[in-house]
C-alpha cells in the first residue's frame, strides 16, 4: 500500500534523510528504500546509491534575476551609434537645433542630453530608442471630407551613418 507524502516526509526525517521540500512521494520512497538498503549493506554503498539517484532527478533551472537583467539591458543602452537626427515637428517653427532627451527607468540612468539636429553625432541607444519612440499631433488634410484630421507621427526621424 502506497503511502502518503505527510507520513513519507515524516519518516524520511527521522531516518535523517535530506529531501526538498517540493519532492514527490515517489522520489521520497525511493531516498527512504535506497537508505535501508544502504543499511543493510556499507557505507559506500551508500553513497553510490544516493549518487544516483540525485543524478537522475533534474537540476532545477536557473533563477529569473531582474537585477542581471537590468545591467544587460544598461550594458546595451550604454552602446553609441553614429546618426543624423532630424526633426519632423513643424508646427511652432523649423528653426529647432536641438532636442534634449532623457533616459532614465528605475534601475540606471543615462542623464539628459542635448543633441544637435541635422549633423552626424554619437549618440547613446539608449537616448536613440527615446527619441524614436518620441510622437507627436500633427493636423493632415483629408480629402475625402475636406476637413483636417489628427494623425500621430513620429517626431525625429534617425538615419545612422557609416562609421569609417
Amino acid at each position: 500500500m502506497a503511502k502518503s507524502l505527510i507520513s513519507l516526509k515524516q519518516e524520511a526525517t527521522d531516518l535523517g534523510v535530506a529531501f526538498e521540500e517540493d519532492v514527490k512521494a515517489a522520489e521520497l520512497q525511493k531516498l527512504i528504500d535506497s537508505f535501508y538498503e544502504a543499511q543493510e549493506t556499507s557505507g559506500t554503498a551508500l553513497q553510490e546509491t544516493i549518487a544516483q539517484i540525485e543524478s537522475e532527478t533534474p537540476k532545477k533551472a536557473k533563477e529569473f534575476n531582474i537585477y542581471e537583467l537590468a545591467m544587460q539591458a544598461e550594458k546595451e543602452a550604454r552602446k553609441t551609434k553614429v546618426v543624423i537626427i532630424n526633426d519632423n515637428d513643424n508646427r511652432v517653427n523649423n528653426q529647432t537645433t536641438l532636442a534634449v532627451v532623457n533616459c532614465t527607468n528605475q534601475y540606471f540612468d543615462l542623464g539628459t542630453v542635448r543633441i544637435p539636429l541635422n549633423e552626424p553625432v554619437e549618440v547613446t541607444v539608449g537616448h536613440l530608442e527615446v527619441l524614436r519612440d518620441v510622437k507627436i499631433p500633427m493636423h493632415v488634410h483629408d480629402s475625402a471630407s475636406g476637413l483636417s484630421k489628427v494623425v500621430i507621427r513620429f517626431r525625429y526621424s534617425i538615419q545612422e551613418v557609416d562609421k569609417k
